[in-house]
């Protein structure tokens, strides 16, 4: 069974959206007037990173890789963990002032990315730490650190005794939802042009738009088209310079638009409230799915271009 990991939260209505491999990222738009990007790899910058020694009693902070007697009155910086030793047997890793922590056993330090990192079940639970066969941070063993200042530090137990040797690394992971521009009125779709610095935006209210996306906002936007019903998803052709957008409306027309005058041609006029839209690679056939009414409710349909006929698939 799949399970949903949850990326971006406070979204605007998402609609459109077009994947970008060589970035692993997910450029989109929400309908309420926003031209947006998702990092589904997100990246990160080094914020310390070394080897240190962890006395008996003594904290440790990730952020700036700085050791300090125990947590008290006096200590005002915010620390991550507690090196505790109850009593001479009795020792745990004990997260402190917000900071979380998991134990993630015998793996590979080197091989642990900021990435990973950031979907461990980080938790208060201190790490059994025990001079005795529990032990759990025996050399070799890793554990990661989420710390008081939200960034992400994986560390490696170099040495373990009553005072513990450890590795760390800290990342600061940038946010995965990015705001590319804003003023748009009820965007519909997106697709992103082959130099992935422009990208092309429907409007309900009629238009298609060429975006600079590196000056995203609406102002700075070109109508390339204009007065249509409702288009929604876009099929971009850019070696013959065309896009392919249908209308949401009844009836509706798949329409194939130059993107060098904005000249609509009209090749299916007999659609049912369009939604999307994929074209064979031949620009033969379109698939399309339509909000019909009636019986049947929604369907999907296979259209050739040069006839209109159609097959209706599901």
């Amino acid at each position: 069974m799949a399970v949903p990991i949850q990326l971006a939260t406070g979204l605007g209505g998402v609609i459109g959206s077009d994947y970008r491999p060589s970035g692993n990222r997910l450029v989109f738009v929400e309908f309420n007037g926003k031209v947006s990007r998702l990092n589904l790899i997100p990246t990160a910058s080094f914020v310390s990173q070394g080897t240190a020694t962890i006395p008996g009693t003594h904290s440790f902070d990730f952020d700036t890789g700085t050791v300090s007697p125990i947590i008290g009155p006096g200590n005002a910086p915010p620390y991550d963990v507690f090196w505790e030793q109850q009593t001479a047997v009795i020792r745990n890793m004990r997260p402190v002032i917000g900071a979380k922590i998991v134990n993630l056993g015998a793996v590979n330090f080197n091989a642990i990315s900021h990435a990973e990192l950031l979907g461990l079940g980080y938790a208060t639970t201190p790490i059994n730490g025990n001079a005795d066969a529990s032990n759990q941070l025996v050399n070799g063993n890793v554990f990661a650190v989420l710390t008081t200042n939200g960034n992400y530090a994986k560390v490696k137990v170099l040495s373990y005794g009553y005072d513990i040797q450890i590795q760390w690394a800290t990342y600061h992971v940038n946010p995965r939802y990015q705001v590319l521009g804003t003023g748009y009125n009820q965007p519909e779709d997106i697709k992103v042009s082959s130099d992935e610095t422009h990208a092309y935006v429907t409007e309900r209210v009629g238009n298609l738009l060429r975006v600079d996306l590196t000056n995203a906002n609406r102002p700075s936007a070109t109508v390339v088209s204009s007065g249509m019903t409702a288009p929604h998803q876009i099929v971009l052709d850019e070696a013959h310079n065309q896009a392919y957008v249908v209308e949401f409306a009844s009836p509706g027309r798949l329409l194939r638009i130059s993107l060098t005058t904005g000249a609509q041609t009209v090749l299916i006029s007999n659609l049912e409230r369009v939604i999307g839209l994929l074209l064979t690679q031949d620009r033969q056939f379109a698939y399309v799915s339509e909000q019909a009414a009636g019986p049947g409710g929604g369907r999907v349909s296979r259209i050739q271009l040069s006839t209109g006929n159609r097959q209706v698939l599901v």
